[in-house]
């Protein structure tokens, strides 16, 4: 499998980190993921996290980035 790293600078209020997390959301949503909202901003526990699956299921970003199937996602 071929992959690629994203990864979103750490913002410096929680207002910056929703918008980063839903512009990279979006990107990823035109790059042909299924999951409306891949990243976002969890303020309780200041990092981000990702929707893995369409059941919902997520993980913690402790490195804010995350490993992509490039195969999947680079699809023509």
């Amino acid at each position: 499998m071929n992959r690629v790293w994203i990864e979103l600078e750490r913002p410096n209020t929680d207002e910056v980190g929703h918008l980063r997390a839903k512009l990279a959301s979006n990107m990823i949503t035109k790059l042909g993921s299924p999951i409306k909202k891949t990243f976002w901003w969890h303020e309780k526990k200041q990092t981000y996290c990702i929707t893995l699956d369409t059941g919902g299921s997520y993980q913690e970003l402790e490195d804010r980035g995350h490993w992509f199937n490039l195969d999947f996602l680079g699809e023509a």
